[in-house]
């Protein structure tokens, strides 16, 4: 009876190991609930809670309360998965925990264990490439314990990544008719668009850095990105926010700062982790003062440092010794505020400049004026007048942009208006503050009277970008939380 017992858990487990080993998370969680220890099922569920969602339940994980010697060795591994979403243990740590597991499996020849653990494994390996030797060996065990396509598919990749860290050790040279073949043999294997669109990705990191063939890689990172979008996992929707970090590279190194900016701000908007944020915010810093827009290269350079000093000194000791080796904080902080300061009183100077241009303008053209009242002019020199007045117009619109003036005579800075409605032939304006103004007008004709970072986003809107706090495909979220819709037509100006 005991017998009968152990055997139907051990089938059990089978079938959810090989449910969630094909990310099959339906029939994975449909075995889970027939698991009667509640300990390895809480483990279970909280994998599953991650597969779905990315998020982290805690919980207290008794291990030592699971005295069956598979169900401990399965537990054992998922702890360490907790761990290693948490981010705050050392690796050591937490691989640990997985050769523990893994040691134990092959003394059992549980090959399904086995194979659930070398991905794993090789992942760290892959990370890390200090240990080149191990990495290759266990690679070859990957190879020798393979049962399935899933097996092959993860053996397939973590080859190709060793070639590359090879490579870049200076032990290989790139040979890419055997990259070909590793990608080939991938894809082939890749049974769910989750793994297909992580080969793709590979494959355009591989073009990217070690070809560079940008273009190339262009092609199969947008090939990725779409094959994330058919997947409802969290790894999928996560690795969007990576390819955008791709891309943007590859911009960046062409020298199309605005558009890697972009795509940078896209990844910011959608990463999580703090280690990808904080390189995020690097990027961002290194555009803006490629563009020598001094004042936004400060703010993000600020940002990089302040999520740098969020990350866990323990964990992620390598990456904050990578910032401070490449940055003096305080030398670049000071020179950069330096600049903006400089810039802003530059600019201040125009301004006066600007003034005082205006109001010579203003006495020339009183001056004519008074000429003209003692001088018939014929009706070509009336028509310079005209031209003149245009001019001068277009002059003093320049010297007063810090407002306008609406067709009730309210005078409204430009600084606190956050967006624009029309209302059939009326305009309501909001403001910073919460105030509205509801004046006959057309968004064409105010539009003339604002400054660049004020953009069309719909038929009916128009928004000022520094008060913008999100961006969807479809809307914008303002800084009030209200949502303004972006329509396909206007969808470029953003």
């Amino acid at each position: 009876m005991l017998e009968l017992k152990a055997q139907r858990s051990n089938d059990i487990l089978d079938s959810i190991l090989l449910a969630r080993k094909r990310y099959d998370i339906k029939k994975a969680e449909h075995y889970i609930s027939t698991l009667e220890n509640q300990k390895l099922k809480n483990l279970f569920l909280a994998d599953m809670y991650f597969q779905k969602i990315g998020f982290v339940v805690e919980n207290d994980y008794d291990l030592d309360a699971i005295k069956d010697a598979r169900e401990q060795m399965i537990a054992t591994y998922l702890y360490a998965d907790i761990l290693k979403r948490r981010e705050i243990h050392k690796d050591s740590v937490i691989y640990r925990l997985y050769f523990n597991a893994y040691n134990k499996a092959v003394n059992a020849q549980d090959t399904l264990v086995i194979n659930t653990l070398l991905p794993k494994i090789n992942r760290h390996f892959l990370r890390n490439a200090k240990a080149l030797k191990t990495y290759d060996k266990y690679l070859k065990k990957a190879r020798q314990y393979a049962q399935d396509s899933i097996d092959l598919y993860h053996y397939y990749y973590y080859k190709a990544g060793y070639e590359m860290r090879a490579n870049e050790a200076g032990l290989k040279e790139i040979d890419t008719t055997q990259f070909k073949i590793l990608f080939k043999n991938g894809l082939k294997y890749a049974a769910t668009p989750f793994l297909k669109a992580y080969m793709h990705q590979f494959k355009g990191l591989y073009l990217e850095a070690f070809l560079d063939q940008p273009e190339e890689a262009l092609l199969y990172y947008n090939l990725a990105e779409q094959t994330y979008k058919k997947d409802s996992l969290y790894y999928s929707s996560k690795g969007i926010p990576s390819i955008a970090f791709n891309k943007a590279i590859i911009y960046h190194e062409a020298g199309d700062y605005r558009k890697s900016i972009n795509y940078f701000k896209i990844h910011q908007e959608k990463e999580k982790n703090n280690v990808y944020r904080m390189y995020g915010y690097e990027w961002l810093y290194k555009n803006y003062d490629a563009l020598q827009m001094n004042d936004s290269a400060l703010y993000y350079f600020k940002k990089l440092y302040k999520e740098k000093e969020a990350l866990s000194l323990l964990r992620h000791a390598a990456d904050i010794r990578e910032i401070d080796s490449k940055y003096d904080y305080n030398t670049i902080e000071a020179e950069l505020s330096s600049i903006t300061d400089e810039n802003e009183n530059l600019s201040k100077k125009v301004t006066y400049s600007l003034l005082a241009i205006g109001v010579l303008a203003v006495l020339v053209f009183i001056i004519y004026l008074s000429l003209k009242r003692f001088k018939k002019r014929s009706l070509e020199l009336e028509g310079e007048q005209s031209e003149a007045i245009k001019q001068l117009q277009e002059l003093k619109n320049i010297v007063t942009k810090d407002y306008i003036v609406l067709k009730d005579k309210t005078k409204v800075y430009i600084s606190d208006l956050t967006y624009i409605k029309s209302e059939d032939h009326y305009l309501r304006v909001f403001l910073a503050d919460g105030k509205q103004n509801f004046v006959r007008g057309k968004l064409s004709q105010i539009s003339d009277e604002l400054p660049p970072n004020f953009k069309r986003c719909h038929r009916s809107y128009i928004v000022n970008e520094n008060y913008i706090k999100q961006r969807t495909v479809s809307f914008v979220v303002m800084q009030d939380a209200t949502q303004i819709p972006v329509s396909r037509t206007y969808k470029s100006n953003l």
